[in-house]
């Protein structure tokens, strides 16, 4: 090929791509773009009557810029291993809002700054618990079967497994990974087991 000629196209090339990045990123680096995979803080775990505690308190910022803290608790109702009938607590701020959220079973114990509410899930339900200067947080029991979750326009959907483990679009996530996704119209959620998540999202 002419020296000249090659250079020329190469330049072209690179005005291309500085112009639309995206579109000439291959699928998959465009596909990463889409959603993050979070690590989410320990639980702690407590015990009945405070003999010990089976793991140190994770009170952290995770990589959402948007969360400030997030914590969860689980306390054991047998005293020692974890059940289905524990009770999970979970904590988190937005700016200066702050949830708290209380679960045993499918019932929902909320405290939203001074508020509070309680509530009982049912199944593929889908509850709203919040809005708050452009984030809103929604609750969802799923069981064993294919649920299509389709939000409001929103700019970034952070979803956190409150209990269980599910896939958010083939993707699987557990009690320790929660992910961060850009906008879809539509979510395909799956779950092998009876799980509770919760979704919160950041409005444009």
């Amino acid at each position: 090929m002419n020296r000249r000629l090659f250079v020329r196209m190469g330049t072209w090339a690179s005005l291309a791509i500085s112009f639309f990045p995206t579109a000439m990123l291959p699928h998959g680096q465009n596909a990463r773009k889409q959603s993050l995979l979070i690590e989410l803080p320990k639980a702690k775990r407590h015990v009945r009557h405070g003999f010990f505690s089976t793991n140190q308190p994770d009170i952290s910022k995770i990589r959402v810029d948007w969360l400030s803290n997030y914590q969860k608790d689980i306390f054991f109702r047998d005293g020692f291993s974890k059940g289905h009938d524990d009770l999970i607590h979970v904590s988190l701020r937005i700016q200066d809002f702050q949830l708290n959220m209380g679960l045993r079973q499918y019932d929902v114990m909320l405290t939203e700054n001074s508020d509070s509410t309680q509530f009982e899930l049912t199944s593929n339900q889908t509850v709203n618990i919040f809005e708050h200067n452009g984030y809103s947080g929604n609750i969802i029991r799923l069981n064993t079967c294919v649920h299509h979750y389709s939000p409001e326009q929103t700019e970034e959907a952070l979803f956190i497994p409150i209990r269980g483990s599910f896939n958010v679009d083939g993707q699987s996530i557990n009690e320790d990974v929660g992910i961060l996704s850009n906008y879809k119209a539509k979510y395909q959620l799956e779950s092998n087991d009876e799980s509770i998540v919760l979704i919160i999202h950041k409005h444009q």
